[in-house]
């Protein structure tokens, strides 16, 4: 029997959704949300509410935008001690492959 290897810890989550993201995999991102969801994006709407919606922004939005050459990865990745669980400010690099018209976007 054929196993995987499931991340074990907050920085294999994470690297292992980058990747997703950078491959434009839409499935593969998806899997690491859940229903109910509630998301606060840095991109308008701020607010998101449910799995399907935030998947159509990935697929209306983003993906679009970063195009099959733009750039997306993790810029760096620290953790900070928390009493229940760590947290994991990430700050991420996202660039198109051509220069965007602001007016452009939705």
């Amino acid at each position: 029997m054929a196993q995987t290897k499931t991340p074990l810890t907050a920085e294999d989550t994470i690297r292992a959704w980058a990747a997703a993201v950078a491959a434009r995999d839409i499935e593969a991102v998806m899997a690491f949300y859940a229903d109910p969801l509630l998301v606060f994006d840095m991109v308008g709407p701020l607010q998101r509410e449910g799995k399907a919606l935030y998947r159509r922004a990935w697929v209306d939005e983003f993906f679009p935008w970063h195009g099959g050459t733009g750039k997306f990865a993790v810029a760096s990745l620290p953790f900070i001690r928390a009493t229940t669980s760590p947290l994991a400010p990430a700050s991420w690099t996202a660039a198109a492959p051509k220069a965007v018209d602001p007016s452009n976007i939705p």
